[in-house]
């Protein structure tokens, strides 16, 4: 009779535990699903590498099957030089803001197998190869250097460098927040030279948090940080050239030069590019830059009567250095070409949707591929888009939110998609879109979730007070009865362009909204006037006025 009873609360008990989503079992990692890390092509178009435990793996596209390791050992990321004859290995992070890191990195050379640890083992931030593969350059407290491979000496670039005062080559805390990247350094195409923006925050003021660790009492965290209407970093671009040991400023002088968001390489060996703009962000110059003379010619000026979203630029330089730009000017953000002095040659991309991703440019077809919402704003396809007929093909557009990695080659890629409904499948297609073979997917878990009686999301629509058709999700209790009152949980964010009604898998609160639910709470979600992917217009209408309709929309 005891082991009856014994039994049968075994049973209760395994029983109630597979029928609700707890917060025991969300943070446990009892519903994490399956990944695929680090998908990078490899320039013959052929394999592709991942990070899996023991090693950097490569695979074949033709055959997706594994071919070996290219490197042995546990790694958090991978760089490859151009040629893919070293591979720069990040064996250790710590983190400091929202992209940057300190890191540990090797250098291995795969074709003698000889390992340089970079700058003697000790940490680094935002190192990149050479062009040519034979140095590597980096940043330590704020100055820039690089190393040779072959001899393993160090040169130091700057310094002047100085935590709170000067940053070489790197992003203070607003620029990486809000520009999203931490790296302002770029080598030139023949690897002789280097730009980078130097930003002294001196008279930033300063802002401290308390940092809580395993001590008895918490360390303090003190950096700059420009509130609004404050003195952001005062920023120029300098020059480095690599025969002379010299570097020179920049002459921005007759141009937009409150903010340099970036720094980009181009098709030719002389030249480089930036982008400036002005501190209302309502105009960016696109400027070429001769490495050779320091020269700086305008080619065009961005302009918006909002602003310009320099925080997510697409500039890619094409064989004979035309480039294909991202732009919103015609109301939604779409791609134009422009010749190699500024000269618009077409709009590449139209319609009433926006370019969302940007992967590459093949040269054989002279198309572009493109992520794209096409499907509806809370969807995103993955397409290939002629830029001289503007002939437009889906490869990729499973019911909701599609990504890609394409080969070197352009002759496969690797898909993956999820929806509301769905967790992330990854699957291998061809170059047009045929399935070759689904590589991972995460039936396993959605198995879990389901059996614990999980609960999707409802998307629709609801109009604003100005008449804009607002997307919107709401989760209900699975024995909802119209006819009574619930708890309501509203979820917003509705920061400018952001989104929260996505038809995607959540993996991040998802499951918490699922808990909250279960617990008889209605989660709901909108995206009103300022948040992204709806044009321009819906956009920036918050434009000198944040915060009046992000409260509004969503009580409507």
């Amino acid at each position: 009779m005891k082991k009856l009873v014994l039994s049968l609360a075994i049973i209760a008990s395994v029983s109630a535990f597979s029928q609700e989503i707890t917060l025991d079992k969300i943070y446990s990692g009892y519903y994490r699903g399956k990944n695929i890390a680090g998908i990078a092509s490899l320039k013959n178009g052929e394999n592709y590498a991942v990070i899996e435990q023991g090693g950097i793996a490569k695979y074949s596209y033709k055959t997706s099957q594994k071919e070996g390791n290219i490197v042995d050992g546990n790694f958090q990321s991978y760089i490859f030089n151009d040629d893919e004859s070293k591979i720069l290995l990040l064996k250790e992070s710590e983190p400091i803001y929202r992209h940057s890191f300190l890191g540990k990195f090797d250098v291995k050379d795969l074709k003698s197998g000889k390992v340089l640890s970079l700058n003697n083992g000790n940490f680094v931030q935002e190192p990149t190869f050479s062009p040519d593969g034979t140095k590597v350059a980096f940043i330590v407290d704020n100055n820039l250097y690089y190393q040779e491979l072959s001899s393993g000496k160090i040169i130091q670039i700057t310094n002047d460098g100085k935590k709170n005062s000067i940053l070489n080559g790197l992003a203070d805390w607003v620029y990486e927040e809000e520009f999203g990247h931490a790296r302002q350094y770029e080598w030139t195409k023949n690897s002789d030279a280097i730009v980078f923006v130097k930003s002294d925050e001196s008279a930033v003021p300063e802002m401290y948090i308390p940092i809580y660790g395993k001590q008895l009492y918490p360390s303090e965290m003190r950096f700059k940080y420009p509130k609004a209407g404050e003195k952001n970093s005062i920023v120029s671009a300098q020059l480095f050239r690599l025969d002379s040991g010299k570097t020179i400023p920049l002459n921005l002088g007759s141009f937009k030069n409150y903010y340099i968001p970036n720094v980009y390489k181009t098709a030719k060996a002389d030249e480089m590019m930036l982008i400036t703009s002005d501190r209302i962000q309502n105009a960016s110059d696109v400027l070429k830059v001769n490495t050779k003379t320091g020269n700086i010619t305008k080619l065009f000026t961005e302009s918006d009567d909002k602003w310009v979203d320099t925080d997510n630029v697409t500039l890619e330089f094409l064989a004979d250095n035309s480039f294909i730009w991202g732009s919103e000017r015609d109301g939604n953000r779409h791609l134009y070409w422009y010749d190699q002095n500024g000269k618009l040659k077409k709009q590449i991309t139209k319609g009433n949707w926006e370019v969302t991703d940007y992967y590459g440019y093949n040269p054989k077809t002279k198309e572009v591929l493109v992520q794209t919402t096409e499907k509806g704003s809370i969807n995103k396809v993955v397409s290939k888009i002629n830029i001289e007929t503007g002939k437009s093909t889906l490869l990729s557009n499973a019911e909701g939110n599609n990504s890609a990695s394409f080969s070197g080659n352009y002759n496969y890629f690797i898909e993956t998609s999820s929806s509301a409904k769905k967790p992330y499948t990854f699957v291998l297609k061809d170059g047009n879109g045929k399935t070759v073979k689904e590589l991972q997917n995460n039936n396993e878990q959605l198995k879990k979730l389901e059996a614990d009686n999980f609960v999707t999301k409802e998307f629709f629509t609801i109009p604003n007070e100005a008449g804009d058709q607002m997307n919107a999700w709401i989760m209900k209790p699975k024995n909802f009865d119209p006819n009574k009152k619930y708890p309501l949980f509203m979820y917003q964010y509705s920061g400018p362009g952001s989104q929260s009604v996505t038809n995607s898998w959540d993996a991040g609160n998802g499951l918490w909204f699922n808990h909250l639910v279960q617990k008889g709470y209605i989660v709901a979600c909108v995206d009103g006037r300022g948040t992204g992917f709806k044009g321009t217009k819906f956009k920036k209408v918050t434009y000198m006025n944040l915060g009046k309709y992000e409260i509004e929309d969503p009580k409507q």
